[in-house]
Formats: structure tokens, sequence, C-alpha cells
């Protein structure tokens, strides 16, 4: 194995429920996957580029690298405790739950319903038309 070499790995399915996602390297779709229901598990070192409809995601983020999204889902829950960024503007979600505890910031696209809980360092910004409901954490 020459490890200066680019790999290409190609993956289909036919009903994908979970992803768990532990590489060093780079993930992107090619099209658009739909899913009636989907749960990421992201810890890895690189960037994930994604084009996807969902009724229902599940994000866990634990990376080193970005996290980009685009596409529509009804619901999103995500809880990032990454380094990297999210990058959602294009990812048009209408009730969304994210809980951003890493030192990357989250750029996401809520227009129904948007609830927050975000650390010092990692922010998060709405590009679409929803308000943001900020819940703070309190630490005693």
């Amino acid at each position: 194995f020459n490890s200066e070499e680019k790999l290409t790995v190609y993956i289909t399915f036919k009903n994908l429920k979970s992803m768990e996602l532990k590489m060093v390297g780079n993930l992107s779709s090619e099209g658009n996957l739909s899913f009636s229901s989907l749960s990421l598990d992201n810890s890895s070192v690189g960037s994930v580029d994604l084009a996807l409809n969902a009724n229902k995601l599940d994000i866990k983020n634990k990376s080193v690298g970005s996290l980009k999204l685009k596409g529509k889902a009804d619901n999103a829950v995500i809880k990032s405790n990454s380094v990297g960024s999210i990058k959602a503007s294009e990812f048009v979600v209408q009730t969304m739950d994210i809980d951003n505890d890493g030192v990357g910031s989250a750029e996401v696209n809520a227009a129904k319903e948007l609830k927050v809980k975000e650390s010092f360092l990692g922010k998060v910004r709405n590009a679409g038309s929803a308000t943001a409901k900020r819940i703070n954490k309190v630490v005693i």
C-alpha cells in the first residue's frame, strides 16, 4: 500500500439508518442522499461533506475537521463537541435543537424553531428565519 496515492472508496446502500464515521480523511456524497431517519456519529479527522434529505437527523459530532451539510430535513438534533466547524447554512431544517459545546462554530439554517446551547468558543449562527431560543448552561 502506497500512502502517497489517493484512495477512493464507493459505498452503495438501499436503506441506511446510521453512519458511524471514525476515519482519517475526507468523506463526500455524490448526489443527494434520502433517508427517513438517519443517525450520524462523526469522530473523524478530516472533512465530511454530505448532500441529504431526511425526515429526522440525529448528529453526534466529535470531529477534528469541518462537517458540511446541504439539503433539507424536517427535524434535526445536533450535539457537537468538535474542534472543527459545522457549515449547514444550505441545509434547511424546520425544527432544530443544537448543543455546540466544542471549539468550532456552527452555521445552521432553521426555518421554524431553533433551540441553542453553545459554549464560550463554539458559537451558533442561524441563516434561517427561526428565532433562536438560547438555553444557558449553569455551572455551580
